[in-house]
């Protein structure tokens, strides 16, 4: 082995340990024939996220499946065309959370089967979410067009008993300390202790109050001399986090309580921004030992 290939090898193996645990969602689906349900093969699958209008595309493989991987948590838009002779699909705003697993199927239906095709006298039925053509005084429902969204199964990357903290969340729950995980205290199982230990203090089904591990983009971010985290993210720059509170993967390992999975806002593709102001006024502070009244 050469000297450069040696020192590419070492470098690469002492980089492995430092990978950071997973962030990133997925969203998998199939796609096919509304009416013969027949898997489209290379139908193009394009999706962007909302915020930053960052734009990715790709092909739908044997048996019509597509995968989106590594997507940051945020609101998507995923539309799908396969040709001339089938009518696209989109889902308008499709929300993935952190580490989540999305199943996203889509059902295209045939030009010739439009409802819209060559026909301009419809009707749209009391209770019905479909139009159809009318004909004098009979029905035909030989051609429909179905405004009906294509359906979200949602799930986790993992088996792991876990909850998101939206970002509406976030954005309107109020954190003591401005610390945004001082909401996991609101899981089932989970206790604080924080008049026994520093920082935060919480403990899952009784375990150690120092069980709990923190990430910050999938990054270690835990405080080991005290119970939280290293370095508090202000609210505004947290987009949402997951709780896992059991049976979470190998990759969140050493601890045996919880594991706080938090991801930062993502830049957007405007100017933008938040002002603050510090009131100084102790007219409804509690008095301290150094105050008579």
């Amino acid at each position: 082995m050469t000297r450069p290939a040696a020192l590419t090898a070492l470098t690469v193996l002492w980089c492995w340990p430092g990978s950071s645990q997973t962030t990133q969602a997925l969203v998998i689906g199939r796609i096919q024939d509304a009416i013969t349900g027949k898997a489209l093969i290379d139908a193009t699958v394009r999706y962007v996220h909302l915020a930053t209008r960052v734009a990715r595309e790709t092909q739908s493989g044997p048996g019509g499946v597509y995968v989106l991987p590594l997507l940051s948590p945020g609101s998507y838009r995923i539309r799908v065309e396969n040709g001339e002779s089938y009518q696209p699909r989109e889902a308008a705003a499709v929300e993935i959370p952190v580490a989540g697993l999305i199943q996203l199927d889509f059902e295209l239906r045939p030009v010739t089967d439009l409802w819209e095709e060559g026909q301009y006298r419809s009707i749209f039925l009391d209770g019905a979410r479909t139009s159809v053509n009318f004909y004098g005084p009979d029905v035909d429902f030989g051609r429909s067009g179905s405004f009906l969204p294509p359906t979200k199964q949602e799930t986790r990357l993992d088996a792991s008993v876990s909850t998101v903290i939206t970002p509406s969340e976030v954005d309107r729950l109020p954190f003591p300390g401005r610390d945004v995980y001082t909401a996991i205290v609101l899981q089932p199982l989970v206790s604080s202790g924080t008049t026994t230990v520093r920082g935060l203090g919480l403990s899952v089904d009784g375990q150690r109050f120092g069980s709990g591990s923190y990430l910050l983009d999938g990054v270690d971010n835990n405080a080991y001399l005290i119970t939280g985290p290293q370095v508090i993210t202000p609210v505004e720059g947290v987009q949402e986090y997951r709780v896992s509170l059991a049976n979470y993967s190998a990759e969140y390992g050493g601890t045996s309580g919880f594991v706080a999975n938090a991801v930062t806002q993502s830049g957007l593709d405007a100017w933008h921004g938040l002002g603050y102001f510090y009131l100084m006024n102790d007219a409804l502070d509690a008095n301290d030992v150094t105050r008579r009244y």
